[in-house]
């Protein structure tokens, strides 16, 4: 599970790596408009994903408590 999450964090870093990129290129107001939105998503969806591992990291501990 945690390979997953690294994995999706991987991907996003580098989707973030694109869309600054993107940005830095002569672009329309609208195309402008629609970097700076998907960058807060893929932002927020990286932020959400450090959330989402501690409590996968969390439940794995209470697993192996319980199991012991």
């Amino acid at each position: 599970m945690r390979r997953d999450i690294q994995s999706i964090q991987e991907g996003l870093q580098a989707a973030l790596g694109f869309l600054e990129d993107a940005s830095r290129r002569p672009l329309s107001a609208e195309e402008s408009f629609d970097i700076q939105r998907t960058r807060g998503l893929v932002s927020g969806a990286l932020k959400s994903l450090v959330l989402i591992e501690a409590e996968v990291l969390r439940s794995e501990r209470m697993r192996r408590i319980n199991v012991s």
